[in-house]
């Protein structure tokens, strides 16, 4: 903000500003955590002189990295697709998605926090044989989900007009994008869920799944439906906030399908009681009570 409009004797650098505030943003963040990871590990020497191509490590980075790219290429295209729907309603739909677009972003942040970390505790546990704690860690990233989101998804159901308010001041885009929050508030509740499934399937080693999720989520559901209902539907715009819903609750499905009945689990000789035992004697003790 300072570098956009300029306070006192610091130039406004518009755009530019913008840019440049982002490159020291992340140049702050980085610095630190080389700092720490240089002193964490004095016995290995972060020295690049030293570092040799490993052809087996290079593909498994890839086997695992690539899809996770493709994926967030996904959700970029279904972005873009759903945009060109939207501007057919003119301006005012189009500010109020990008808005409310923003808002989906900032409720998905916590649970995303919540899937890497569900991910690499899933991950920790399988390398340790501990494959019975995935259950206890599901259970427990739902319940970390719940309370945040459940609260942004009522307030986006009570007082949409005063969310949107906090943002634009223009009343179209405003009873627009409160439109979409009264929709598409309630399906944030399926992050809850969604989020934590796909970060064990993810720490299964299994991205190619997640991609493979959201394409139909995003490729054979959201895109063409929103296409269909809003153009041949007396829904309208309403058609494309509902179909985004209905992309959300599909993802959720499928994630929770391959989560139970996939074949992450036959891959390391299991079955789906090995993972979530339904008896209280077949578990482990707690997670909390582990050393």
């Amino acid at each position: 903000m300072v570098a956009v409009l300029g306070p006192g004797p610091i130039p406004a650098l518009s755009l530019n500003g913008a840019a440049i505030a982002s490159f020291i943003a992340t140049g702050t963040a980085v610095i630190p955590g080389f700092i720490y990871t240089k002193h964490k590990y004095k016995k290995e020497p972060l020295n690049p002189t030293a570092w040799e191509f490993d052809g087996h490590t290079v593909l498994e980075i890839l086997k695992i990295g690539l899809p996770s790219f493709i994926q967030q290429m996904l959700v970029s295209m279904g972005y873009a697709f759903i945009i060109v729907f939207v501007n057919r309603y003119g301006a005012a739909a189009t500010a109020a998605f990008g808005i409310a677009s923003r808002i989906d972003s900032l409720v998905a942040m916590p649970a995303m926090a919540v899937m890497m970390a569900v991910s690499a505790m899933t991950a920790q546990n399988i390398g340790a044989g501990k494959l019975q704690r995935i259950k206890e860690i599901m259970k427990y990233g739902i319940i970390i989900n719940i309370p945040v989101i459940l609260i942004i998804s009522v307030l986006c159901i009570l007082i949409p007009q005063d969310i949107m308010r906090i943002f634009v001041g223009e009343g179209d885009v405003i009873q627009t994008g409160a439109a979409y929050l009264k929709i598409v508030g309630p399906g944030y509740l399926f992050f809850t869920v969604f989020y934590v499934s796909n970060g064990i399937i993810n720490g299964a080693g299994k991205t190619i799944t997640t991609m493979v999720i959201s394409f139909i989520s995003l490729c054979l559901i959201r895109i063409p439906l929103a296409g269909y209902l809003s153009q041949h539907s007396a829904l309208g715009l309403n058609g494309i906030w509902l179909a985004i819903v209905i992309s959300f609750a599909a993802t959720t499905l499928n994630s929770l399908l391959y989560n139970f009945f996939g074949n992450w689990k036959k891959d390391m000789h299991l079955s789906s009681t090995d993972v979530y035992p339904c008896r209280q004697e077949d578990t482990v003790p707690s997670l909390k009570n582990q050393d």
